[in-house]
């Protein structure tokens, strides 16, 4: 079977070319939102971008990905995009974010402590060894000394 549009669901190189096809995005959205917010990043793992900042440097984040996204053909799933702010109310955050607004922050593969491996709709917890309790004092924690300690 001949692929000539997208990337195949499992394909063990579709994250590969999906980093090599939006990276000058990714670098560009990171320099937007630093305009705003100077410790503001962009992550991407597999085929799932983070933007992380302060509020404001989110949506002029998410305002950037979606258009220069759109510039490569791809589209960004509203259904699929959440903000997790557990530092800030909801009435806090601009309308445009305060839709896609979530209590836990679903991340596949995720090593990282504060982020949960699973999310059970009825929010019954699961002995399944792969969630991790949500520890806000972590992000108290220095940014250096942390990635250290996930090396």
């Amino acid at each position: 079977m001949d692929q000539h549009v997208g990337l195949d669901q499992g394909c063990p190189l579709s994250p590969a070319l999906y980093s090599i096809a939006v990276r000058d995005v990714l670098d560009t959205v990171q320099e937007t939102m630093r305009q705003i917010d100077p410790s503001a990043s962009v992550t991407a793992y597999l085929d799932d971008t983070y933007l992380t900042g302060t509020p404001e440097a989110v949506r002029y984040g998410m305002h950037s990905f979606a258009a220069l996204t759109a510039r490569l053909g791809l589209k960004v799933h509203p259904n699929k995009t959440k903000v997790w702010a557990p530092h800030h109310a909801a009435e806090s955050l601009p309308d445009e974010l305060r839709q896609f607004r979530t209590e836990t922050l679903v991340a596949v593969g995720t090593a990282v402590p504060f982020a949960r491996a699973t999310a059970r709709p009825d929010n019954t917890e699961v002995d399944d060894r792969t969630d991790v309790p949500l520890d806000l004092d972590l992000l108290e924690m220095e940014l250096e000394p942390f990635r250290q300690r996930q090396r």
